[in-house]
């Protein structure tokens, strides 16, 4: 759905867009008081077309509006799967360090743990967590441990060499993933606020335009249905209720 100030902005366009139908009392009115003013060859403007072309171009900028806003909010409907795959990878990353140190602990004692980096318990920041797991994963095959306290049962330090390498290996990519969202969604966002600018403008001169020219026809009440507002862009004063931020 798209976001609500994309809605009031398009839903004021379509009420000023919706005015035309007055077009005809704006060139009847101005055709009356201006065609005795004529000089030999020249002839009225057509100035209900002018104002339909201004028109036009504001539909065109709701439209492209509405597009970018829905593009922005597709992109944001993918960052909360890029942020479980993300916390999925810390804890489980979290997880094996901390399962490795009870076991190593459990196998060699509380002084073995300084041979395979783990003396400290795991740090959650993920960049200090992904750091630990490789300096971890180095240390394992040449680390001298120590006879085990259990006897026949044996570390495989290669084997969870591998798989920390493999659990590093994924939270690089779950935070890279992150990352590029972010950026995605960075220019999505831009997008989406150059089209509402764009917008704002077109629409500011169609409705001042109409305006001017309902009043110039002597019609201030249907004039007042489509004055831009003064305090929201984008927007005409009959839908000033509420507050002015776009927030």
């Amino acid at each position: 759905m798209p976001s609500k100030l994309v809605i009031d902005r398009d839903r004021s366009a379509r009420a000023v867009h919706a005015a035309r139908v007055h077009l005809p009392t704006v060139r009847d009115a101005g055709a009356a008081m201006l065609t005795p003013f004529l000089r030999d060859g020249e002839s009225m403007p057509d100035v209900a077309l002018l104002v339909d072309l201004y028109l036009r171009r504001m539909i065109a900028a709701a439209d492209a509006m509405v597009i970018v806003d829905d593009a922005h909010l597709a992109e944001l409907a993918d960052d909360p799967t890029a942020r479980d795959d993300r916390d999925l990878a810390l804890e489980t990353l979290t997880a094996s360090l901390t399962e490795l140190r009870q076991l190593v602990t459990g196998l060699h004692g509380p002084a073995a743990l300084a041979a395979v980096r783990l003396a400290d318990a795991p740090d959650r920041e993920p960049l200090r967590l992904q750091r630990a797991a490789s300096d971890t994963a180095r240390a394992l095959p040449g680390a001298d441990l120590g006879p085990s306290r259990i006897t026949g049962v044996q570390l495989d330090a290669t084997l969870w060499a591998v798989r920390l390498d493999a659990e590093r290996a994924a939270v690089t990519t779950a935070l890279d993933r992150v990352a590029t969202e972010g950026r995605e969604a960075e220019q999505t966002l831009s997008a989406k606020n150059d089209a509402i600018d764009a917008f704002d403008e077109a629409f500011r001169q169609a409705a001042t335009l109409l305006t001017l020219l309902l009043e110039f026809a002597g019609k201030p009440d249907l004039a007042e249905k489509v004055k831009p507002s003064g305090r929201k862009p984008g927007r005409r004063a009959d839908d000033e209720e509420g507050p002015s931020s776009d927030a």
